[in-house]
């Protein structure tokens, strides 16, 4: 066997695998009525040509090396046939998990599946059977493929056929190419859901050419509202009457507060609101960094949606009712609001948005967004507000000269490239306290100018963080925040002042998705079931929950009562206790495939959902 008729040989058996390909495109497809004709044609042509130039870089990679000897044996012919196999056999699980719960066959999914003994992902007796009469097809098609591809190499020219198919692969390229410059939203979907499929963009370079430009992206990108995968809400909102003027809204949100900074000598005037109001001390924010912190804050669903919100441009469910009901929106951030891309996400679309703070630290940028804040109550206005005030000195570790300090010793200048495990922690931490008590300040001053404008009794304050922060508090080396879901890191003050609601203490898990959900139901009056735009639950009517969902820029975690799941990029589970050591319950359980669920649900039709 000819090097050229070897080659022959594993074209042919590419375009052997076509009826299998064919079969199980449409597992992967979007619906044709939802994206229009063109976009379900070029789904179909960059599906085909992708899986057959895979299976040809697959089979060049595990049959071409044993096509050395001349002659195709039994046992080779049946290697090969079993490789063929084997590929289609992978295809058609992904393509079965992917009907099922709208992402791609992932080891944690092949965890649950071998290692839980069938408690968790559970396979009905006429699963099975459809099962075994599925791979018993694929064996049949993969004896047939390499049966004639034997057969076709040794008669017909394959050239013709391959290049048809790179043109292909090169035209729905360029396709995408022109969609990733248009923010086409069903077009660059292709890319994710086909498995192996990474398409061509060339913003950067268009951009270059002069072609496009920056500006012209963002504005496209919130342009698109709701056209792609993403379900969000599930159903349009609806409203009931009110028969009052609805409560002015102020979210007061400090970066890299910890829970435990909440005390009557570190915070004195949060301490004492916390005495008068609702205060919620098993508080967690679904997220250990400043983009999942607010993210869920705002949508109430968890963070993985962070890209799908982005590039749809759909904004926060919560957002929308605030404009429904006619609220005025002010966005008082000391951090910028373009980076994370709050702009395109949480307030996707809305024009004259306040998009940063005059300042060189973090400090500066916080008395400058107060400043700004206190402008806005004295706008002249009838309707209701809403404020994001959000507040960045504990997460800069920054305060003015001469700020007090009643925690000494204090750190003068942190460098970061010297903190280790050894590290003696007391005057880092002491200058991380005297940040916060300087933030606390700030906040006492902030309600002090709603109390001077007798704003209080018309405006619920919700003072809480995106994220905590840790200062090797568990000896495991970590500092500061985005390194592990322990409460160091992820449990957050919570203080809610609801005009009329008096004081309360509530011990009750209750997270970052809850908020706006409790809002939402309470003040602006929607009536949608909480599933329709939420994974969350009234902070009035708090149920135990068996976990909850907590993201970072780069992994989800299901935080359990016990224990922590972390799920890494690579879809492996890393099972850990609440100090964030190896936990010795690495038990498959029910609650994982739970929260899998979560993480897609709201990239599936409502109609569509299993």
């Amino acid at each position: 066997m000819t090097i050229k008729h070897r080659f022959a040989y594993i074209v042919w058996l590419a375009l052997c695998g076509l009826p299998m390909l064919i079969f199980y495109a449409p597992m992967f497809a979007p619906e044709a009525e939802d994206v229009g004709l063109f976009c379900s044609v070029v789904y179909y042509i960059a599906a085909i040509s992708t899986g057959v130039l895979g299976s040809l870089l697959f089979y060049a990679l595990l049959i071409l090396p044993t096509l050395i000897r001349p002659k195709l044996g039994i046992l080779k012919f049946g290697y090969v046939m079993l490789i063929m196999a084997l590929l289609f056999i992978g295809i058609g699980v992904d393509a079965h998990v992917y009907a099922l719960y709208r992402f791609h066959m992932n080891y944690t999914m092949y965890d649950l599946l071998v290692n839980a003994k069938g408690q968790v992902i559970e396979l009905s007796d006429e699963t099975i059977k459809s099962i075994i009469v599925e791979v018993l097809a694929i064996l049949a098609c993969a004896l047939l493929g390499t049966y004639f591809a034997v057969l076709f190499s040794n008669h017909f020219a394959w050239r013709k056929f391959i290049v048809l198919i790179i043109l292909a692969f090169v035209g729905v390229n360029g396709v995408n190419v022109y969609a990733s410059a248009v923010a086409d939203q069903p077009l660059l979907e292709i890319g994710n859901r086909i498995p192996g499929y990474y398409p061509l963009t060339m913003n950067t370079k268009l951009i270059e050419w002069g072609l496009i430009s920056r500006d012209l992206i963002a504005e496209r990108k919130v342009s698109v509202r709701a056209e792609g995968r993403f379900y969000y809400p599930k159903h349009p909102l609806k409203y009931q009457e009110l028969h009052s003027k609805p409560y002015n809204i102020l979210f007061l949100v400090v970066d890299s507060l910890r829970f435990d900074m909440l005390t009557e000598q570190i915070m004195p005037n949060t301490y004492n609101l916390a005495q008068h109001n609702l205060h919620f001390t098993n508080y967690f924010s679904a997220g250990n960094s400043t983009r999942p912190g607010i993210f869920t804050l705002f949508y109430s669903i968890p963070s993985n949606y962070w890209f799908s919100a982005m590039q749809t441009g759909v904004r926060a469910a919560f957002v929308d009712a605030l404009l429904q009901r006619g609220y005025k929106l002010g966005t008082f951030t000391s951090a910028n609001l373009y980076k994370p891309e709050f702009n395109l996400t949480v307030f996707a679309g809305l024009k004259d948005l306040r998009l940063e703070s005059q300042g060189e630290t973090g400090w500066e940028r916080d008395l400058d967004c107060i400043k700004d804040f206190i402008g806005f109550l004295d706008e002249p206005r009838t309707d209701p507000f809403f404020a994001f005030v959000f507040l960045d000195a504990p997460h800069a570790i920054s305060k003015p000269d001469g700020a007090a300090t009643p925690f000494m010793p204090e750190l003068s200048k942190v460098n970061h490239l010297e903190l280790n495990e050894h590290t003696d922690r007391t005057e880092y931490f002491n200058l991380y306290k005297n940040v916060s008590h300087w933030t606390d300040e700030n906040i006492g001053r902030i309600y002090s100018e709603l109390l001077k404008r007798e704003l209080t009794e018309h405006t619920i304050i919700v003072i809480t963080a995106d994220h905590g922060q840790e200062f090797n508090d568990n000896k495991l080396n970590f500092w500061g925040h985005n390194g592990n879901y322990t409460p160091y890191q992820i449990k957050v003050p919570m203080v809610i002042c609801w005009p009329g609601r008096g004081h309360e203490v509530i011990d009750k898990l209750a997270t970052s998705y809850d908020v706006s959900v409790t809002l939402m139901q309470n003040v602006l009056g929607v009536t949608n079931a909480v599933q329709d735009y939420s994974v969350g639950q009234s902070l009035f009517d708090l149920k135990p929950l068996d976990f909850f969902l907590a993201g970072s820029y780069l992994e989800n975690a299901v935080i359990e009562k016990d224990r922590i799941i972390m799920i890494d990029q690579a879809g492996m589970m890393h099972f850990k206790d609440w100090s964030w050591r190896d936990s010795q319950n690495v038990e498959r359980s029910e609650t994982i495939i739970k929260a899998i669920r979560q993480l897609s649900e709201f990239q599936v039709k409502p109609e569509d959902r299993p």
